[in-house]
């Protein structure tokens, strides 16, 4: 018990002297403590960005897809032919991968509408917004309604933006007829909530339903949602049931989809985000890591009379090592925090983009786990960087440090010997100093290097996402047809 107290009162006796020595290097250099935590806010911010959106964001599809028993198999038929729907029962319940199922009657039709200055093109279907809600297998749920007691509820997506507002007034065309309807609200539908899914969903009160069942625009057809066991299976699963649909019907059309379809499609834009974000988080947290090693070797070399001086009145290096560590990881700790604040602060701008995409509500909330593993690797990463730039402190002796560092002895290869050159003096001084500070040209030139790569990135993207998409557009899709 005595040495436990005795071990806690000596730590606490070199702690203290270490904070001592961390205040006064931060009292003198705040100008580079400044530069050190504007890099270290945009990297954990960053950081804690790209891992709530790696980390839980997809994952909310899938919280999503839970709370609405949305089907992971869905099948539209366009047709009413004599015995469909009892085949398509029987072969469903043949196959023991299928869980549980529904077949709803609905309307469909390929139609389009305008939004976001050109056209949606997509398969609708349309289905009478109460039946809809009451749905077993993908109910679809209101995220936005107004007073209107006639009209369309639309994908939520097409409410985001520039897009449609409730009460406003939307003009489509469905198969080769034109509609107009007014917009009562805004809809959520997991597996039909947007024209990324390969069909859209369209919800409309029951006098237009019956009036749009009555003129024969959109042919009445049958929406088969199934529920899997195993959802990893969807794809092989839906390739399975429409084969065997078209095999005893050939000449009816059918549309389908799959979890694992849908999943991917509606989060292409957030997958390609987090890739960017995290890729200038780790650039800019590569800067701060370099710029925190030239501080800490600028420091020892601008301050080995003070160290020496502290190792003779029985300092040890650990406990100047120590102080260093103290300085920078406290600093580094208190930015990460600051930068999860403004992650958090950015994050719901970034939201709006994302649901802009998906077509899927997120709501944005506290996680622990993206916190801790930002302020652990910031303080590691940056522990590490000190620690290894501090190392050579260990192997200064007091008397070399009090003469500044300079040996009596140094056998080292003169490069450029003053005496006999025949550069320009000023020439060949900066060469000596050149080839004297290799380390310090090193970390220089990474700096760049990275500062360089950022800047370029940074151009190039906004040339290409914002200024002029079109060649982007072009390297993904390849030609588009004009008809």
């Amino acid at each position: 018990m005595k040495s436990c107290r005795h071990f806690l009162r000596k730590w606490g006796g070199s702690m203290r002297r270490s904070l001592l020595i961390a205040r006064a290097n931060l009292c003198r250099s705040k100008g580079q403590t400044a530069v050190i935590l504007v890099l270290l806010l945009a990297a954990s911010a960053m950081l804690n960005l790209w891992l709530i959106l790696d980390m839980d964001y997809k994952s909310n599809f899938d919280r999503c897809h839970d709370r609405l028993n949305a089907e992971h198999v869905t099948l539209l038929l366009n047709s009413e032919a004599d015995g469909l729907k009892e085949y398509v029962r029987e072969t469903i319940e043949k196959d023991e991968t299928a869980a549980e199922y529904c077949i709803d009657e609905v309307l469909s039709m390929v139609g389009d509408f305008p939004y976001n200055d050109g056209e949606v093109n997509t398969d609708f279907v349309i289905l009478e917004k109460q039946a809809a809600l009451k749905r077993q297998i993908g109910r679809i749920e209101i995220v936005e309604e107004g007073t209107y007691t006639s009209g369309v509820y639309l994908p939520m997506i097409y409410g985001m933006g520039h897009g449609y507002s409730v009460g406003d007034r939307i003009h489509m065309t469905i198969g080769n007829n034109e509609v107009s309807y007014t917009v009562c609200g805004f809809l959520n539908s997991v597996m039909a909530g947007s024209h990324n899914c390969s069909m859209s969903a369209l919800l409309l009160t029951e006098d237009l339903y019956q009036e749009l069942e009555e003129k024969g625009y959109a042919p009445r057809s049958m929406l088969v949602s199934v529920r899997l066991r195993d959802r990893t299976e969807s794809e092989d699963y839906e390739a399975s049931l429409k084969n065997a649909v078209s095999l005893q019907y050939p000449d009816i059309r059918t549309l389908s989809n799959s979890y694992t379809l849908v999943s991917s499609s509606r989060y292409i834009s957030q997958m390609i985000c987090a890739g960017i974000v995290s890729a200038m988080a780790f650039l800019v947290m590569l800067i701060a890591l370099v710029v925190i090693s030239s501080n800490v070797i600028h420091y020892i070399q601008e301050n080995m009379k003070n160290l020496g001086a502290l190792k003779a009145i029985g300092y040890k290096s650990g406990q100047i090592i120590q102080a260093l560590l103290v300085q920078f990881v406290g600093v580094t700790l208190l930015t990460a925090l600051a930068g999860i604040g403004l992650s958090y602060a950015l994050f719901p701008a970034v939201n709006d983009m994302m649901i802009s995409q998906t077509g899927i509500p997120y709501k944005v909330r506290f996680l622990f786990l993206p916190f801790v593993i930002t302020i652990a690797t910031a303080g590691g990463v940056v522990a590490l960087a000190v620690w290894l730039a501090a190392r050579r402190i260990k192997k200064i002796e007091p008397i070399t440090a009090l003469r500044q560092g300079i040996q009596t002895h140094n056998f080292r290869r003169n490069h450029v010997p003053l005496a006999d050159t025949r550069a320009p003096l000023s020439a060949a001084l900066a060469l000596k100093t050149t080839l004297s500070g290799i380390k310090q040209n090193v970390t220089v030139c990474i700096t760049m290097l990275v500062l360089s790569l950022v800047v370029v990135f940074s151009g190039v993207m906004v040339e290409n996402m914002i200024v002029d998409m079109e060649p982007f557009v072009r390297l993904i899709v390849g030609e588009t047809a004009d008809s």
